[in-house]
């Protein structure tokens, strides 16, 4: 009569120790790297679209300042008209030559940081169907935190596939 309420005991231990055991050993996750986003471009042709430049994860006193050198696009596909701040970021200066398919521009936020949100728009207009191909890469832009410190380690994003790639209307559907 004793072994069976000591194999009891034993087996409600090892299941005890199994289960709590496995939360001891999770691991934590990894923190992404701090990251510059470029957002889709997302409308049907003839439309206005806006392209979001945002930053995610960065540290405190987060980016004070983000300068674009060369953001490249299909000039066939998109039309940008202007840039302009968010989050009360100001856009200082921007240059955008639609034939080549460039913008560049520099933002600053005059108080503070932000750590994740969307920093400026490129606003233009889809002119047809397809990618735009816009591109980014981490060696066409400079970023600075809140108190003018040049920030490194990030990484340079750009979302998938264009919404409505497939329709003028984008009612329609895919």
């Amino acid at each position: 009569m004793r072994w069976p309420r000591r194999l009891a005991a034993l087996g409600l231990m090892a299941g005890v120790f199994f289960l709590v055991g496995g939360c001891f050993f999770l691991r934590a996750p990894v923190p992404e790297s701090p990251a510059v986003v470029l957002g889709p471009v997302v409308g049907g042709v003839g439309q206005t679209v806006e392209i979001p430049v945002d930053v995610a994860g960065f540290p405190e006193p987060g980016v004070g300042g983000l300068a674009v050198f060369a953001f490249r696009y299909d000039p066939a596909v998109l039309r940008v008209d202007e840039i302009v701040g968010q989050n009360g970021f100001l856009v200082v200066c921007s240059c955008v030559n639609n034939e080549e398919g460039l913008a560049k521009f520099i933002a600053v936020h005059p108080g503070a940081g932000l750590t994740t949100g969307t920093v400026a728009l490129l606003r233009g207009v889809r002119l047809a169907l397809g990618d735009p191909r816009c591109t980014l890469e981490p060696g066409d832009l400079q970023l600075v935190d809140a108190v003018n410190v040049r920030l490194e380690g990030y990484v340079v994003r750009v979302s998938g596939a264009p919404l409505y790639a497939g329709c003028t209307n984008p009612r329609q559907g895919f």
